[in-house]
């Protein structure tokens, strides 16, 4: 999406803002938002490192949406010239919009009867599997292939559906999941519980599919659903997402043979690890001047060194704030047997935030974020004096 390029109708933002995606290669945010009565904008705001630059967004209108209500995440391709969006309601599918044409492409509709509640890549980005989208509904995950005719695109076994895959219909609501760059896949629920597969049910391995159980099911507080989850790049780590706080969680242990392995490829057990706690200091709530209940909403992991590929932060929305952790400290607590640990620097800002993503530019990691109508930047790091800081954004002491 070259400046330009984008389709541009003009007019203000009356939506609000549901999901959205950085382009790097074109350095511009996207962003979806909800218009009402089937209408859908979908909006691209030029970044470098002194923020967004809103006075050259582009943006077009999709007014014969009737049937999607989007969902709270989306994809961009390859070149980062067509995205993805989900579909929470009515038509349960997948969309694929061209944003230099700025209009609908197709619709891919994988399974009557399973809404669908997030998307991701198969192996958790486009650089690494282009063609797989891994959907995830109510009991069941399952994968598309944007190759199939988009009427009969899941990917599964021989003869099996994606009914075959799924989990009885007592078990908890699956919230959110993710995957990592071999396709190992994690998955929250409503229940507090964490499944880990060894790839998304019905997807083909090296040998065989990948079967329909988790390796490892790790139980959780039922009280503390799991909203977000985000896996490391190469599936070491899990950060899991609920309202009161965030859980850490190592994926590595040896079994019984003495063979070093991961709860995504075997069965844990009795290694299960003892999560740790992120959460906020007395000291740092007290200074979220007004919010009396701050509740997190979503966490990532950054994308990782140029070089080594290791992540080194861990950013989260809570409320109005941005908060972010190290994932040196994190790994040290996890060192010296600690089971909680307190933020390190919060941003405020001034509307809830409802969405986060790490993006690196020239060598320094800054936050891009949305809230219900904006689309925001901010340094991953508390500015030194002498920088300019973002307009609107006060940084707390640790």
């Amino acid at each position: 999406m070259d400046p330009g390029t984008v389709c541009s109708t003009g007019g203000a933002k009356s939506g609000r803002n549901v999901c959205f995606a950085d382009s790097i290669k074109h350095t511009r945010t996207i962003t979806c938002s909800d218009e009402g009565k089937g209408k859908v904008r979908v909006t691209a705001t030029p970044f470098g490192t002194t923020g967004h630059n809103h006075a050259d967004q582009q943006d077009f209108l999709l007014d014969d949406m009737e049937n999607l209500s989007i969902g709270k995440n989306c994809l961009t391709n390859n070149d980062e010239k067509r995205m993805y969006l989900h579909n929470t309601f009515g038509a349960t599918g997948v969309t694929e919009l061209d944003l230099e044409a700025g209009k609908v492409v197709q619709e891919f509709a994988p399974s009557k009867g399973y809404t669908i509640n997030a998307i991701s890549y198969a192996a958790k980005s486009a650089d690494n599997e282009p063609n797989l989208i891994t959907c995830l509904s109510n009991n069941v995950a399952f994968s598309i292939d944007k190759r199939l005719d988009s009427r009969n695109c899941v990917v599964a076994e021989a003869g099996k559906s994606t009914g075959d895959y799924a989990l009885a219909a007592t078990t908890p609501k699956f919230l959110c999941h993710a995957t990592s760059n071999s396709g190992f896949l994690a998955v929250g629920s409503l229940s507090g519980d964490i499944r880990l597969y060894s790839g998304v049910p019905g997807s083909q391995r090296t040998k065989g599919y990948s079967p329909k159980t988790a390796k490892t099911l790790l139980r959780g507080n039922p009280k503390h659903p799991i909203t977000h989850i985000d896996i490391t790049q190469d599936g070491k780590y899990i950060v899991a997402v609920t309202p009161e706080y965030l859980l850490v969680l190592p994926t590595e242990y040896v079994d019984k043979n003495g063979k070093a392995t991961s709860g995504f490829a075997g069965r844990m057990g009795k290694d299960k690890p003892i999560p740790l706690s992120l959460s906020l200091s007395a000291a740092q709530k007290r200074s979220m001047k007004g919010v009396m209940n701050p509740e997190f909403t979503t966490a990532k992991f950054d994308i990782g060194d140029k070089q080594d590929g290791k992540e080194e932060w861990i950013v989260a929305a809570c409320g109005s704030y941005l908060v972010t952790w190290s994932m040196e400290n994190i790994k040290k607590a996890y060192k010296d047997n600690i089971r909680a640990t307190e933020a390190g620097e919060i941003t405020s800002e001034n509307n809830v935030v409802n969405g986060v993503n790490m993006l690196p530019i020239q060598g320094t990691e800054f936050i891009t974020f949305i809230t219900d109508h904006e689309v925001g930047m901010a340094a991953r790091s508390k500015a030194p004096e002498n920088q300019t800081r973002k307009r609107g954004f006060t940084y707390f002491a640790k």
